[in-house]
């Protein structure tokens, strides 16, 4: 049995915009962010939505000092938040922090990421949306020593979570789409049919679709058969890595991970869009052999490491999990690896930094993007991480259909 979901927007949007961010000056760029984590992957309409957000710093700095941001949510249903005004879809002018005074006998508490702020969201509607919440920093501080209550401030840029409410169900998969847009089950079929709306010519709606596999990554990989009439101007893939419940005042470290895919004159070019700070891996095949393998550019590099000559048409991913933090292995590293396929050789252009790019030819490519890191007591008492809402999004076509293989007997992505 197959899943397929269907979209005929202008231009096609499926998924979740994911951000890096940024800790700069005093303590060095792009290390400090404001995550948002919702408490489920899935509600309905009248239940409780738990949002929080968390502050993640260099291990560097001793402790979590200032925070300023506003939350944004796709949908207008906050009930309560611990901190700011409650204006419509956002949550204003949100402030938290702490005290850090040593000679008094005063010392911050040093969680990282430390938790700042909580709010309950109640979705009233009853179609089904993929609902987003996005941080927008104001601004951050730290304290960089244990033993001084001076503070130093971070560029910090915020992430996002989503939550699919009310979704649809076909064959174990759940679906559900963002605003604009319309979604139905085919009578008598086990397909999710996604129609977009176009507001106007100019400015079209994108179309968002969100995707929750549960019965298939349990025991297989998700695998994924893209169609499109023609090459996009951009496509993204990303993936939500399902976490354990935080604690009082902490939380796994797990981020959106994304891989974007831009239009160029060498192709597509690869980037690794993900949360994460750590850069991502790229690993090249022809016929089960490797034939390049290197590291990822973030979005917006001037010269990609990766292009690709065609679209991949076969996607699956999968959580690896790897002993991180040291000899004591404290914590648990996990990265999503995304297996890419064709239905036939393309070539790949890999660019090392020096000199023209090296073109070969590859039918798989593999990308690992670091999701992030969870505590191995957390891991070990409520199970690895595991993926959660997968997200597709595309750009300059007019049709595009996503089809979930496998839905009931899992099976890996193969030419």
């Amino acid at each position: 049995m197959r899943l397929r979901l269907s979209t005929r927007p202008t231009t096609l949007a499926l998924g979740a915009l994911a951000a890096a961010c940024g800790l700069a000056g005093q303590a060095s760029a792009q290390d400090c962010k404001i995550s948002m984590h919702a408490g489920t992957d899935v509600a309905y309409a009248g239940q409780s939505i738990a949002v929080d957000a968390f502050a993640s710093f260099p291990a560097s700095a001793h402790a979590l000092a200032s925070a300023g941001f506003d939350v944004q949510s796709t949908h207008p249903a906050w009930s309560s938040a611990s901190g700011g005004a409650i204006v419509g879809n956002a949550v204003l002018g949100i402030a938290a922090g702490q005290a850090h005074n040593p000679p008094l006998g005063i010392v911050a508490d040093p969680s990282n990421p430390y938790r700042l702020w909580h709010a309950t969201h109640v979705p009233s509607f009853a179609a089904p949306a993929v609902v987003q919440y996005a941080a927008q920093p104001l601004g951050l501080t730290v304290y960089p020593s244990a033993l001084t209550s001076s503070s130093v401030p971070c560029d910090t840029l915020g992430g996002t979570d989503l939550v699919l409410v009310n979704p649809l169900k076909a064959a174990g998969v759940q679906a559900a789409p963002g605003r604009g847009t319309e979604a139905r089950i085919r009578p008598a079929a086990d397909d999710v049919v996604v129609d977009g709306k176009i507001i106007t010519a100019e400015a079209p709606t994108p179309l968002l679709i969100g995707l929750l596999l549960p019965a298939v990554q349990k025991s297989e990989p998700p695998c994924f058969t893209l169609d499109m009439a023609y090459a996009p101007s951009t496509l993204a893939i990303g993936v939500r890595t399902q976490r354990p419940a935080p604690g009082a005042n902490g939380s796994p470290s797990l981020n959106l991970t994304r891989i974007e895919f831009q239009a160029s004159p060498l192709g597509l070019q690869v980037a690794d869009a993900s949360e994460s700070l750590q850069p991502g891996l790229f690993r090249a095949f022809h016929g089960g052999v490797e034939v390049a393998r290197g590291g990822l550019d973030r979005a917006g590099a001037p010269m990609p490491a990766l292009s690709l000559a065609g679209t991949p048409r076969h996607v699956s991913t999968q959580a690896v999990h790897k002993r991180s933090g040291g000899g004591g292995g404290l914590t648990m590293g996990v990265s999503i690896v995304y297996a890419l396929g064709f239905d036939a050789p393309v070539q790949a252009f890999v660019h090392s930094g020096q000199g023209e790019p090296v073109a070969v030819s590859v039918d798989r490519i593999e990308l690992e993007t670091s999701a992030g890191t969870m505590p191995r007591g957390d891991a070990q008492r409520a199970g690895r991480a595991r993926l959660g809402i997968h997200t597709f999004e595309a750009n300059g076509v007019d049709a595009m259909r996503v089809v979930v293989k496998g839905a009931d007997r899992p099976q890996v992505c193969r030419r």
